[in-house]
């Protein structure tokens, strides 16, 4: 009898605390953590990443968590010339880590820093005609580099030209330059055309008959030189050969139509055979007219009802 209601004692102060173990376990299972602020349970180093700890704060839970720090890296200094920079030599900078324990160190090349080249001396100014000189030394300290550098010569300023000779009807005449900057004495002569001749409005010297070519005598009225001039036949026409093989009679009042658009090439061609040439000026009333290298005439933008005219030209 004793040993039976040993037994359920037992029995029943294990239930009593298995409950109890169970109901704590589900209500700190239930509960939300409240970490505190953490601690570094290990510190990071330039290579590898440390951690921090975080402990829940209610007595009951033991829960834990921990949070990764990242490696530091290396923190160097501003570092120190191994070797200095020259004009025309590299250098070496080396660096250390700052970071506690840490013994890495690292060398970077500096590039030369090339020539500081300032005025020494201007060795000679530029000149029109000679280019100057002028003496360049390294600022740096402890370099000793120069050079000497030409700067081009100026080239001559010329005035506006005083005219030495007058041109007449039958010379040249000539313009001479001076050089402006102090002490050159440069000139230059340049030759300045001739006059044109003044023609007066001429004489006729052989009358021209309903067949035959006259002659016409201009002479300049300053200098007296006379040109000859061919005066056509009383009866005399022309026509335009044009490429088209078209052909254009024209009366006696010497010159003719054309009613057609574009470019035309063609000749004048006078009745007795004669072909103008250099001995005639054509001319049209709204249109451009070019003599070309073999004698023919070209009419540029030919409009409707473009008047051609052929007259006698007065040689120099």
């Amino acid at each position: 009898m004793r040993k039976t209601l040993s037994a359920l004692l037992t029995l029943v102060l294990m239930l009593s605390l298995f409950s109890v173990s169970a109901l704590a376990a589900t209500r700190v299972k239930n509960h939300e953590h409240t970490l505190d602020e953490g601690t570094v349970t290990q510190e990071p180093t330039c290579y590898t990443r440390g951690w921090i700890t975080y402990v829940c704060t209610d007595p009951d839970c033991d829960y834990v968590c921990r949070e990764a720090i990242p490696a530091t890296g290396h923190n160097l200094d501003d570092g120190a010339y191994l070797v200095v920079p020259t004009c025309s030599g590299m250098g070496e900078m080396i660096y250390h880590c700052q970071n506690p324990g840490c013994t890495y160190l690292t060398t970077h090349i500096v590039p030369y820093l090339g020539h500081r080249m300032e005025l020494d001396e201007v060795i000679s100014e530029p000149s029109c005609t000679h280019p100057g000189l002028t003496r360049y030394v390294c600022a740096r300290e402890g370099c000793h580099a120069a050079t000497i550098i030409d700067f081009p010569s100026l080239g001559h300023r010329l005035d506006e030209g005083v005219l030495s000779v007058e041109p007449t009807c039958t010379s040249s005449g000539s313009i001479v330059y001076s050089c402006t900057r102090e002490g050159c004495d440069y000139t230059k002569t340049q030759w300045v055309a001739p006059l044109p001749h003044t023609w007066d409005e001429g004489t006729i010297t052989i009358e021209p008959t309903e067949h035959t070519w006259g002659r016409r005598i201009y002479t300049c009225t300053v200098c007296g030189a006379t040109t000859p001039v061919a005066v056509p036949p009383l009866s005399a026409i022309f026509r335009l050969a044009l490429h088209s093989g078209v052909h254009y009679s024209v009366d006696p009042d010497m010159d003719t139509t054309i009613r057609s658009d574009g470019e035309l090439n063609f000749q004048i061609i006078f009745d007795d055979g004669w072909i103008a040439g250099d001995d005639f000026a054509v001319t049209a009333n709204n249109a451009q007219i070019r003599q070309e290298d073999d004698g023919t005439f070209t009419i540029c933008h030919v409009e409707a009802d473009t008047r051609v005219s052929v007259t006698g030209i007065v040689r120099e």
